[in-house]
């Protein structure tokens, strides 16, 4: 195999993309300039439609991590990731029943303004604010660190200069546009990213011997194969991939940059189409991404050259971009239409992840306390805090860096089990413990968060991991340069893989309690996170008295809330419900209570029945 070169043409299109992407922010920007507003800027004034927030949604989770960590897993250890999808679909499916009406109803501008209403603490809100954008930051760095390995393979381009370079493309038009530039930005990325993904896998298998050789070369070697060992350090099985990971599912619509979306729609029926449009979405691009891996790992073993296994790609996050770079180093242009679809992949995460922190920043920490701040100076600090956090996103990627070896997937969900799962956690607490208390509440976040970075970090920096669970590379007897003691890497690989698998049971018995807890599987950190912090925040309410005055009705779940219940019976539990009627009829005559929301008070009772509708 010669090496293939990033030409003229590939630079052409790849910075057309960039053009294109920073054009969507600057007409925006244009068309907003005469109503400029933090309503505009945060939520795009909740004018959009299903179509574009449900493909904006899915373009900000298909990230770099999903075009180049979800290929290197089925790669390197099988298409059984499948699984942790639809496990958290299924949660996703649950929740979107089960909370939408009631997130759409309390009329929120951040996930935390519940914190502060429910549990009437200031602080608490404040310190979820700032756990969620420490999980942001680390979610763009990984993000960040995708794109740079690519865009090293494929062009030889500097990696810090390579992140440096997607921020600012991101930074640019987030600011200047705000969210509407960034959904309507995140549609053409969309298209592109899918473009670039059916081309790959189309050539690669034409390439590869057709579509039967590929996949049974990926039969033979494993990587079709599902696990149903019931050990908990097991990296990947059926057990911890789907059940494991339907929990994940209940958090989606407390996330920041989801909830913005969902307050950026114009009713509760726009919003509800988009998120159930997003589910069959996002199963068909992680589907696409799987098969990409096998695609890949057909078309080395076909040419009888393993990249990774040859040490001409440093980690299996590289697979794509250098298979990228084989299969169309004849067709200038095609190698820069994948690396722009790939650089729009990270830039409709890094955008949406901007805009998120700068909208919680703005509700939680600014707006109250400097409340007669007005809109143009709101716009000014949320641009300016889109800013210092794209920086912070560069210096945290470069860190970030540091941790090769593992696939993207693994880096990120292990480090935002740390963070992401306390935050939902103390959202269902609130919601529906009307006992737990604000000493409750904070008890358990804090428990929650400490025990889980902990536990990612000592997962991930511990001696002690767990074996490898990689499985046999592609023969290497046709790369460039190939001698006889080049086979020992080969079969040392292979012979690991086997040994590890055999002697699992016997490395279980010698293992200390502490090692045993770093080798659970990081599929199991988010679950286990929700649930210590469940536990943690009730149990530390019962020990100090539970709640000691009424708790207000509108922080709390109703049947009628549930969508999957008919609406006749809604109504009639609407109906019956006076003690929460007296209470908001009582409590909506304080000036005070207003000052808790971006556009008015929570919604009323009648207006709370259209939302159940879908009107």
């Amino acid at each position: 195999m010669s090496t293939a070169t990033f030409g003229t043409w590939d630079y052409f299109v790849f910075g057309l993309m960039l053009a294109a992407s920073v054009s969507i922010g600057i007409y925006y920007a244009i068309m907003a300039s005469k109503r400029r507003s933090t309503s505009e800027y945060f939520i795009a004034g909740q004018s959009m439609s299903f179509l574009p927030v449900a493909l904006s949604l899915l373009a900000t989770y298909e990230s770099s991590v999903m075009m180049l960590g979800t290929p290197a897993e089925s790669y390197s250890h099988g298409i059984q990731w499948i699984l942790s999808e639809l496990g958290n679909e299924t949660g996703m499916l649950i929740n979107i029943f089960l909370i939408l009406v009631f997130l759409k109803r309390l009329n929120l501008s951040t996930p935390f303004e519940y914190f502060e209403r429910r549990f009437k603490s200031r602080p608490l809100r404040v310190l979820a604010n700032l756990i969620s954008c420490l999980s942001f930051l680390q979610y763009m760095s990984i993000v960040l660190y995708g794109q740079a390995i690519a865009l090293q393979a494929m062009t030889g381009f500097s990696m810090y200069g390579s992140i440096v370079a997607t921020a600012t493309v991101a930074v640019i038009y987030t600011t200047i546009g705000g969210l509407k530039a960034v959904i309507w930005t995140d549609v053409l990325q969309l298209i592109i990213m899918n473009i670039g993904l059916l081309a790959v896998s189309i050539k690669g298998t034409i390439d590869g011997g057709g579509v039967l050789k590929v996949w049974n070369r990926a039969a033979e070697s494993g990587r079709l194969d599902f696990s149903l060992d019931p050990d908990p350090t097991v990296r990947h099985t059926v057990w911890n991939l789907y059940f494991g990971r339907i929990l994940t599912g209940f958090g989606f619509l407390f996330s920041p940059a989801v909830l913005q979306r969902i307050s950026a729609t114009k009713s509760v029926k726009e919003c509800r189409r988009a998120l159930l449009l997003t589910i069959p979405g996002f199963t068909t691009l992680i589907g696409i991404a799987l098969a990409e891996g096998i695609v890949a790992y057909g078309y080395f073993y076909h040419k009888r050259c393993d990249p990774v296994a040859s040490k001409q790609v440093e980690t299996p996050n590289q697979i794509i971009p250098f298979l990228i770079m084989e299969l169309f180093r004849n067709q200038p242009g095609l190698p820069g239409l994948f690396l722009a679809a790939l650089a729009s992949a990270s830039l409709s995460t890094i955008s949406s992840c901007l805009s998120a922190v700068a909208s919680i920043i703005w509700y939680d920490l600014v707006k109250p306390w400097r409340p007669n701040t007005s809109e143009n100076k709101g716009v000014i600090v949320a641009k300016t805090t889109v800013v210092l956090v794209g920086v912070l996103g560069c210096l945290a990627a470069i860190l970030v860096s540091l941790l090769g070896g593992r696939t993207l997937n693994q880096i990120i969900y292990t480090f935002k089990s740390a963070t992401d799962p306390p935050l939902v956690a103390m959202f269902f607490l609130g919601a529906f413990f009307p006992f737990v208390n604000t000493k409750g509440a904070i008890t358990g976040l804090v428990t929650g968060v400490g025990f889980m970075l902990w536990l990612c970090v000592g997962s991930i920096f511990s001696d002690s991991g767990a074996p490898s669970s990689y499985l046999p590379p592609a023969p290497v007897d046709q790369c460039p340069g190939f001698n006889m003691s080049t086979t020992s890497f080969n079969n040392t690989i292979e012979l690991t893989t086997f040994v590890t698998q055999t002697d699992r049971r016997s490395r279980n018995n010698t293992r200390s309690a502490l090692d045993t807890l770093y080798n659970l599987s990081y599929t199991l950190f988010y679950s286990l996170g929700l649930i210590l912090v469940l536990v943690v925040g009730i149990c530390a309410s019962w020990i100090t008295g539970g709640n000691k005055t009424p708790v207000d009705p509108e922080c709390l779940i109703h049947l009628d809330d549930i969508h999957c219940i008919p609406a006749r019976l809604r109504r009639y539990l609407a109906g019956r419900d006076t003690d929460r009627q007296s209470f908001t009829l009582s409590q909506s005559a304080k000036a005070g209570r207003r000052q808790l929301h971006h556009e008015g008070a929570p919604l009323s009772k009648t207006e709370t029945i259209q939302f159940l509708d879908g009107n």
